[in-house]
């Protein structure tokens, strides 16, 4: 009898999770199902009235900026995080710690002034424009300090009295045990740049700099080729995840 309602109650526990899934992912399949079938029509489908551009170039400033963003957040966080650990800089924790205030002002908040400071640097027509005030050093910077701080004393220490150099020690033993964390913050990074919508909408001088959430909006959320288009801009997130997390 115990034997019984022990397997009754793992069939229930399993029956519940499948419910569940099903719940969760019916509406991405109906939702996919139906933008699969719009797939075929973008290539013919142009963004912008006058100056329209077609979706590969909307698709390419959507990548540039992430990639430009994942980049740059992972080296300069990398970069920060290594001198707060490994250098005796007064008030390295200070600094740490302000850098995670901003976390709490969103681009959103800060929009009117960034635009001011690019036109006044004259970024506000270049690539630097839309990447820049995009990065996310904090979190890539909290990422590699608390794996950094990991890292055994004694190994970084044996090292240096073997002879190795700054270089070396970061070339043989920071960076191979930082290589997970660094695939870590560049692919949140790169989701962070990839759904940029209102500060490029904000940035665009034309249909020419527009990015693929902004062409999704441009086409309406509710037409088919918007769909289509919402589908195919969750696809490279997703790949990037799954190449860079399983070889990490």
């Amino acid at each position: 009898r115990g034997r019984i309602s022990g397997g009754m109650s793992r069939l229930f526990s399993h029956l519940k999770l499948i419910f569940g899934a099903v719940l969760m992912v019916a509406p991405l399949v109906w939702w996919g199902a139906g933008a699969l079938g719009a797939v075929p029509d973008l290539m013919s489908v142009r963004v912008g009235f006058e100056g329209a551009v077609g979706l590969g170039r909307v698709l390419s400033n959507s990548l540039m900026v992430a990639l430009g963003v994942a980049f740059l957040s992972t080296v300069l966080s990398f970069a920060t995080a290594h001198v707060i650990v490994f250098t005796p800089v007064w008030g390295a924790g200070a600094v740490f710690w302000l850098s995670m205030l901003t976390l709490f002002f969103p681009i959103e908040a800060r929009l009117i002034p960034m635009r001011e400071v690019l036109a006044t640097l004259g970024l506000a027509n270049h690539p630097a424009g839309l990447i820049l005030p995009v990065l996310n050093l904090a979190i890539g910077t909290f990422f590699f300090r608390q794996r950094l701080r990991l890292l055994p004393r004694e190994v970084i220490e044996a090292a240096r009295l073997d002879g190795a150099g700054p270089v070396g020690l970061l070339r043989d033993i920071v960076l191979p045990q930082v290589l997970p964390a660094a695939a870590a913050v560049f692919c949140v990074t790169f989701v962070i740049g990839w759904n940029q919508y209102v500060w490029p909408l904000l940035l665009a001088q034309g249909p020419q700099d527009y990015t693929g959430l902004v062409a999704v909006a441009f086409l309406g959320f509710t037409s088919p080729a918007a769909q289509a288009l919402a589908l195919a801009m969750s696809a490279p997130p997703l790949l990037l995840a799954v190449l860079l997390l399983r070889r990490a």
